[in-house]
């Protein structure tokens, strides 16, 4: 979590794969996964397409959440 919110803050957005090993041990899916490290760090799930989803940072009001 830490690195996720270093890159937001220096970049303002960050690219995440998730492990298919990952994906089996905890049950959950990429989605839920996405949602739950962007609440966790201040971003929104911009993008999800596979294993793969982008977190951008949060713009005030106008931030609308994709997925």
């Amino acid at each position: 979590m830490k690195e996720v919110k270093t890159r937001l803050s220096k970049r303002g957005v960050v690219k995440v794969r998730v492990l298919k090993s990952y994906l089996r041990a905890s049950g959950s899916d990429v989605e839920e996964i996405a949602r739950e490290i962007a609440s966790r760090t201040g971003g929104v799930v911009r993008d999800v397409r596979g294993h793969t989803f982008i977190i951008v940072k949060k713009r005030g009001a106008d931030s609308a959440a994709v997925y």
